[in-house]
């Protein structure tokens, strides 16, 4: 990882500043107030219950039975805080859906460091693209807490849309639905930059 400037350095702590509170980025600093406001909030206190299959489902529009069928399918993994799912350019071709926890989305930038996209929570789908295109990884997914993740496999998904095809094409279309909500946010963030 990047380093803080030692010149910046130098300067924060001749104005008393400490080093716990110097950050090698914005991003870092933000992260790091963000979550000591949260817990000041009693927000550590909020247990979010782990999302199940059934969960998953249901946002996609399938029915029971439909989520029985998807259940068997899935894997299931488990990853402790700093683990790395995957990284960029990787050649996996799984996508995961986050029953527990949280993970980071970065891309790296200049000088070594990275920049976080997004941190993913339960409830959240990722490693879509490279399902269905088979596409390198476009980005790190890193475990910030304990994590647990349904993996639906290509071999599996191929296998679903053979022995299942009505269930297969819903899910299908909640990627679909995924992936286009994210490009929709990616060109908002380009024209806000750009403007």
């Amino acid at each position: 990882p990047g380093q803080l400037n030692k010149e910046i350095a130098e300067d924060l702590a001749l104005n008393g500043v400490p080093d716990s509170r110097m950050f090698e980025s914005v991003d870092l600093a933000l992260e790091y107030f963000e979550e000591a406001l949260l817990t000041r909030l009693g927000a550590d206190a909020l247990r979010i219950s782990d999302w199940a299959v059934a969960d998953f489902g249901n946002a996609w529009g399938l029915n029971g039975a439909e989520c029985e069928v998807l259940e068997r399918y899935l894997g299931r993994q488990v990853f402790e805080e700093g683990d790395l799912v995957f990284e960029e350019g990787d050649l996996g071709r799984s996508m995961f859906l986050i029953a527990q926890g949280t993970a980071d989305v970065t891309i790296p930038i200049q000088d070594g460091r990275r920049s976080r996209l997004a941190t993913f929570q339960q409830g959240t789908v990722f490693g879509e693209m490279a399902l269905l295109d088979g596409e390198p990884r476009a980005a790190r997914i890193q475990a910030t807490a304990h994590l647990e993740v349904f993996e639906l496999t290509p071999e599996e998904f191929d296998r679903l849309h053979s022995e299942e095809h009505a269930a297969a094409m819903k899910i299908q279309a909640a990627i679909s639905r995924i992936l286009g909500k994210r490009l929709r946010g990616a060109n908002e963030l380009i024209l806000e930059l750009d403007s």
